[in-house]
């Protein structure tokens, strides 16, 4: 929950994340419904945030914005 109060996540981040710290897959799937459910975390929200940072000082382009999405687990 603390990585959640930091900043937005995408759900296949924030798996990837859990995954990578041993967590059981079927408990990271049931606790990342839950947060879905709950709009703890939200994908929209994820991604519009991405969008605002990666277009302020150091903006970046369309293509470079779009494999950054898609490097963090947002489908096209």
């Amino acid at each position: 929950m603390r990585a959640l109060g930091r900043r937005e996540y995408l759900p296949a981040e924030l798996t990837q994340r859990l995954l990578a710290r041993g967590f059981d897959e079927a408990v990271v799937a049931e606790a990342i419904q839950t947060l879905l459910d709950q709009r703890l975390l939200s994908e929209s929200r994820a991604i519009a945030a991405l969008v605002q940072s990666k277009s302020g000082k150091r903006a970046v382009g369309r293509d470079a914005l779009r494999e950054s999405l898609l490097a963090k687990g947002v489908d096209e």
